[in-house]
């Protein structure tokens, strides 16, 4: 092997390294917006529903008890991170979403 041709493998190498790093680094960025994207429709899907039961209708004992369809990819394992509390006649739920947070009261 010639110089030169260790010179172009090294080179090649090192862009080949350069690559790896940049698309791990892409993956984990669209791994993140996926996971923000899911936690903000489950919101969504959690604040319309709430808002949706009728006055003295009571409210569920759980977020688990209401029908949620989980948009945007998500699973039950987002109902993790969010606080809800019921007292029948009225609930709150609280969840942090990115840097902001989240708390809704019904009625």
């Amino acid at each position: 092997m010639t110089a030169s041709s260790k010179k172009r493998t090294v080179w090649v190498l090192v862009l080949l390294v350069s690559l790896g790093f940049a698309a791990a680094i892409l993956w984990r960025e669209a791994a993140a917006a996926a996971d923000h994207s899911a936690h903000a429709a489950l919101t969504k899907d959690i604040c319309d529903q709430m808002a949706a039961i009728p006055r003295g209708q009571s409210y569920p004992d759980s977020l688990a008890q209401l029908p949620l369809t989980f948009p945007d990819g998500g699973d039950s394992s987002l109902l993790k991170r969010f606080t809800y509390h019921s007292t029948g006649t009225n609930c709150t739920l609280q969840t942090r979403l990115g840097g902001e947070q989240v708390l809704r009261s019904f009625p």
